[in-house]
């Protein structure tokens, strides 16, 4: 047993590590050089992909969004807006009936009918889409709903209330536009699929809410009609991702 001179009792022989081994330069030995390259490199071009993926989300997501929405419009099935003339001499109820033998398929809006006069509310919902998502987007706005879907309910939606009594009728569709390059353009499409292209024309402009409007008067079986036209860009009445520039909400009205 040895005894140092601080006094503490060291049994065994002393230890100690080889002074050239710990005076040698550190670094990694020259075998390992290429494997540790090799996963550098493989680190670097993993880290690149995913650069690239991510930054790619970022710029063209919004593009990607437009296309699908575009795509769900596309492929929507084609909705004829009512043409409101023709229900001129029309009880509420006939109307109701008569959209519900041609096939479609409606969630009703309600029908606040009373003795002074008919009232009816309908609007029709896409066939294709899942009824439970299409009173969704009626009871909360189609942007509760996701933009594919939103887009399919706008494309084959439309909503038409009906007021009359033996004096006089109040008729108003709503329903989206894809396509017209203007707001005129969309104006003067309700016009003609309206069949009021060659009515005597009224004021135009625009409203206090920013939309669009043009104004008229039509004879029809010996009696005037007053009708008006509104419009407004889609994405101003819904706030739907994805829509395209070229979409307007449109809403022709009849009255007399």
């Amino acid at each position: 047993m040895q005894r140092s001179k601080e006094g503490y009792v060291i049994e065994g022989p002393i230890r100690r590590m080889d002074a050239p081994a710990l005076l040698s330069p550190l670094g990694t030995p020259k075998k390992l050089w290429l494997p540790i390259a090799g996963l550098g490199l493989v680190a670097a071009l993993i880290g690149v992909y995913f650069g690239f993926q991510a930054l790619d989300n970022i710029v063209y997501a919004d593009e990607r969004q437009r296309d699908a929405v575009q795509e769900s419009i596309m492929a929507s099935a084609e909705s004829p807006v009512p043409i409101l003339l023709n229900f001129c001499y029309t009880p509420v109820e006939e109307i109701r009936t008569l959209f519900e033998d041609m096939g479609y398929v409606f969630l009703d809006g309600g029908d606040a009918s009373t003795e002074e006069a008919e009232y009816l509310d309908i609007i029709r919902v896409p066939v294709s889409l899942d009824p439970a998502l299409s009173e969704i987007a009626i009871r909360q706005g189609p942007s509760q709903l996701a933009p594919t879907e939103a887009g399919m309910f706008l494309a084959e939606s439309w909503r038409l209330t009906a007021v009359r009594n033996e004096e006089a009728l109040d008729y108003k569709v709503k329903y989206s536009v894809f396509g017209p390059a203007t707001i005129q353009d969309a104006i003067s499409g309700a016009m003609n699929a309206q069949g009021w292209q060659s009515s005597t024309l009224g004021e135009s402009g625009v409203d206090s809410m920013g939309n669009n409007y043009q104004n008229g008067t039509i004879e029809h079986d010996g009696k005037v009609y007053s009708w008006s036209i509104y419009a407004c860009p889609l994405g101003d009445a819904f706030h739907v991702l994805g829509l395209p520039e070229e979409s307007y909400y449109v809403s022709a009205r009849l009255q007399g």
